[in-house]
């Protein structure tokens, strides 16, 4: 996974060469330890060590490559599993999940209605005040970066989830990235 900023996340699939494998380790290390030093999220890639030349090349050319793929108006904003709403009783007639689809191409911050001060919330039905989410139950937790920039993880599901299971993961998703992020 590749966090940016945080509101800005992705997954990067990347392949590497068979003769890279024994980096890996080595890599991971090197990256965790270019985080702690730099204080902003950059990597000096010319302190890589030659050892790790193979696999960092490798890895600077695909996050370069999604750099460049990415268009000026993205929101920031990362949507997993979608498809899997589909699989929902609720959802299985497209039109009752169009409304839902509809709002985030359009309006992807409108699934979180937060006020500056609430950093945590559920809203079941008609408690969301967007119609286009009349029909799901959204469970939302906040998380903060080194520089203190707000970021939102949020799980959008049918109104008969379990609450207690969602609100753990959601949370415990968005600890990781305290964790991380810090």
């Amino acid at each position: 996974m590749l966090v940016e900023s945080s509101n800005d996340a992705c997954h990067l699939n990347v392949r590497f060469p068979i003769e890279a494998v024994g980096e890996l380790e080595a890599m991971e290390f090197w990256i965790t330890e270019q985080l702690a030093l730099s204080g902003n999220g950059s990597l000096d890639w010319s302190s890589l060590p030659p050892h790790l030349y193979m696999s960092g090349t490798v890895l600077k050319e695909a996050i370069h490559s999604h750099r460049k793929s990415i268009s000026p108006l993205e929101t920031g904003a990362v949507f997993h599993g979608i498809s899997q709403l589909f699989a929902q009783p609720e959802f299985s007639q497209s039109n009752s999940l169009r409304p839902l689809l509809d709002l985030l191409d359009s309006q992807p911050a409108a699934v979180l209605p937060l006020d500056q001060g609430e950093l945590n919330g559920v809203w079941i039905g008609a408690e969301h005040p967007h119609a286009a989410l009349a029909q799901c139950a959204v469970v939302q937790a906040s998380y903060k970066s080194s520089n203190q920039e707000t970021g939102q993880v949020a799980l959008v599901g049918p109104m008969r989830m379990g609450y207690s299971t969602a609100m753990a993961a959601v949370r415990s998703v968005a600890d990781h990235l305290n964790r991380v992020l810090t």
